[in-house]
């Protein structure tokens, strides 16, 4: 098979790619005709449009947040003599990997294989009269329970969500030096899932107008694949984890199944944290966009949400602490407390927001939209560009 490709962003030194055009070669390994189950494999094969928002690098491991990726990077740097074998990628977010495991089960080269991931890229860059910026945003798909929209919902077995992605934001300071693990750069990770149960909606309830209607499939009664979900996201992210749930809970017989989705997942949560232990519950926040928006108040209280979660995550950044604890004397950081890495060297998130509205579309893009204006604030701030840790709104 052969692509085209289009350059799109650098990460750093790290140039990354989106897959413009494909071509499959034809390399016969026995005369004559294909046999019919090789023709009809192959035209499953070519079925998946490639061109459709995956992305790859030839350098960078796109599967993984940057945060991950230097502190990998900069843990080889500092034990040269020991052997330390690369960092692993992030499976569900790789969408060739079964493809590729005959490769790595043979011990073949990594310069063989290219790992593809489904969701967006892109890069802006800012001038400012002191700084050249790189703004880079990803959006990482999980390859996990994808799939159409009311088709797939909730989670499966496994506790993977539809609709799974993580979203990445990058501000790089393109004067710097374009080592991840030193340069000056900094990162903001936060998620995005369908609410973690066993529910779904059949398509052919939906009528003429109106949305099908919301079936919960089974619910379990002590939440162990809802508590595998979170057992996942404290294993990749810390602690704490926040769910923002957009779904409404008040309302007339309209917002019915909204209601049923939004009492069944306070339930879960709560029980789920009866067996936490204190300092590690799992954070609950519910806002209704709808009824915000009546007073034209939705981004406003999105980005004071933003704030209180950022403060209590943090973000990663590759300076050195002394800047980060001169540039954070601000009011806004009293109750910030920074999280370094073992070296000192890095400024660390712990911990991640986790969005979700019953489609995640519309309701979730707003509030991942305020929230990561809240923290590129914060980000802008300690890297010493703006004079204020908030952007305004004006």
């Amino acid at each position: 098979m052969e692509l085209s490709e289009l350059s799109v962003a650098n990460i750093g030194h790290h140039e990354v790619f989106k897959i413009e055009e494909v071509q499959s070669v034809y390399i016969p390994n026995i005369p004559g005709p294909a046999s019919t189950d090789e023709v009809r494999y192959s035209r499953l094969f070519q079925s998946v449009d490639l061109t459709t928002n995956f992305y790859f690098s030839y350098t960078y491991d796109l599967s993984r947040t940057l945060q991950e990726n230097a502190l990998s990077l900069k843990n080889l740097k500092f034990n040269k003599n020991l052997y330390h074998p690369k960092l692993e990628s992030e499976k569900k977010f790789i969408w060739n990997n079964y493809l590729l495991k005959p490769f790595r089960d043979n011990a073949i080269t990594d310069k063989w294989v290219v790992e593809i991931v489904h969701g967006y890229v892109g890069q802006q860059i800012v001038e400012l009269p002191v700084a050249k910026l790189a703004v880079i945003l990803i959006g990482r798909r999980s390859s996990e329970y994808a799939g159409t929209r009311f088709l797939k919902r909730g989670m499966n077995q496994n506790g993977s969500c539809a609709n799974d992605v993580e979203t990445e934001q990058i501000v790089w300071d393109m004067q710097t030096t374009p080592c991840i693990e030193t340069g000056h750069f900094t990162a903001y990770v936060q998620r995005r899932g369908s609410i973690p149960l066993f529910w779904s909606q059949d398509p052919s309830t939906r009528g003429v107008v109106g949305k099908p209607a919301v079936i919960v499939d089974i619910v379990e009664p002590n939440a162990l694949t809802t508590a595998a979900h979170f057992k996942e996201l404290r294993r990749k992210y810390g602690y704490p984890i926040s769910v923002v749930n957009l779904v409404k809970r008040r309302g007339g017989p309209k917002v019915r199944d909204e209601k049923l989705l939004h009492s069944q997942f306070l339930k879960t949560v709560k029980y789920l944290n009866e067996f936490m232990k204190p300092g590690k519950c799992i954070d609950y926040i519910s806002f209704d966009v709808a009824r915000c928006n009546k007073d034209g108040q939705v981004l406003p209280r999105l980005e004071q949400i933003g704030l209180k979660l950022s403060l209590r995550q943090g973000w990663f950044q590759s300076f050195k602490p002394l800047k980060v604890r001169q540039l954070l004397k601000h009011p806004v950081f009293d109750n910030f407390t920074p999280i370094y890495s073992e070296d000192a060297e890095m400024l660390l998130q712990s911990g991640i927001s986790r969005t979700n509205c019953v489609d995640c579309l519309d309701r979730t893009n707003v509030a991942q939209f305020g929230l990561a204006k809240a923290t590129l604030g914060f980000q802008l701030y300690s890297m010493g560009y703006t004079s204020e840790p908030v952007i305004s709104t004006g």
